[in-house]
């Protein structure tokens, strides 16, 4: 009779399923990780944008960044929405996590079916900034100035209505 005690023969299924259930673990926690990291880059793009000045963030974005101008609107996007990403993020703990999940998150819970008025209207003045970019220097003034003016007249037609 041996002193040695027996060693039970090593289960390779058994470790196989310890292994994967690690690597997914590690899948789902680097892709929250990937949704945060871009929330956070949203976050300093909003503080960049604040900060840049009238016209010069898209020429600020473009020359110090390496962010695409649709990027940057997504990671922007997905900061100002940082509840609702959190929040779906808990709610479904095995997805599988990713910018392009996070978006859909924010599309599923949109009431407009759209990106939603304030969206809309950054989607607009983004078209029309670019439009305006690509006049002849005469023509942006003219169109500016056209602009400008129509704005003043929404805006204080609005005026009146919110003092009342």
């Amino acid at each position: 009779m041996s002193n040695v005690a027996e060693i039970p023969p090593k289960d390779p299924l058994a470790e196989l399923a310890i292994r994967v259930k690690a690597l997914h673990a590690a899948v789902i926690d680097n892709g929250k990780n990937v949704v945060r990291k871009g929330i956070d880059a949203g976050l300093a793009l909003i503080e960049a944008k604040k900060l840049v000045g009238h016209g010069q963030w898209l020429p600020w974005l473009r020359d110090n960044c390496g962010v695409s101008e649709r990027r940057a609107q997504h990671y922007m996007k997905l900061a100002v929405n940082r509840t609702k990403i959190e929040a779906a993020m808990k709610n479904e703990p095995g997805a599988d996590f990713s910018l392009k999940w996070a978006l859909g998150q924010l599309k599923e819970t949109d009431d407009s079916g759209g990106d939603g008025v304030l969206g809309q209207y950054e989607k607009a003045h983004t078209a029309l900034i670019k439009r305006l970019r690509a006049l002849d220097a005469d023509d942006v003034v003219v169109a500016a100035e056209r602009t400008i003016a129509e704005l003043n007249a929404v805006v204080g037609a609005v005026k009146p209505a919110k003092a009342a």
